[in-house]
């Protein structure tokens, strides 16, 4: 959790991470840090230019961008997912594989949380593996 909050002061500042905490809590605060990040992964966000150090972009929190992830899927969205279910105590390999070890952690998570069983890392499985318990 520690890290999540580091990131998030690095990305938003702490001005913004203060004022999202205090005006809207902690649990939305970390709904919100979630579409932000898999908005990011799904978009590369790149500098505007190679002598810039600034990103140039707009952001868009479009629940449609968080990715649907299952068996086959691949990269940082898959990882940063096998991060968290192992963080939370379901073992994975984070390789950016979402293999078969995966998907039986998805499916374990799902049954802990009491979601639908397909072992596919939807909408609703993304919000309850970052929400607080």
């Amino acid at each position: 959790m520690e890290e999540i909050f580091e990131w998030l002061q690095e990305q938003l500042g702490n001005f913004l991470l203060l004022l999202i905490i205090k005006r809207l809590g902690i649990s939305i605060a970390i709904t919100l840090f979630i579409v932000v990040i898999l908005w990011r992964i799904s978009n590369q966000v790149k500098p505007a230019s190679s002598n810039s150090s600034s990103y140039n972009y707009t952001p868009c929190l479009n629940m449609s961008k968080i990715p649907t992830l299952r068996m086959g899927s691949k990269g940082k969205a898959v990882e940063v997912m096998q991060q968290r279910l192992s963080a939370l105590g379901y073992p994975t390999t984070i390789d950016g594989e979402f293999g078969k070890v995966t998907q039986q952690a998805v499916v374990n998570f799902q049954k802990s949380r009491g979601l639908r069983l397909d072992g596919v890392m939807g909408y609703r499985t993304w919000i309850s593996l970052f929400k607080q318990c």
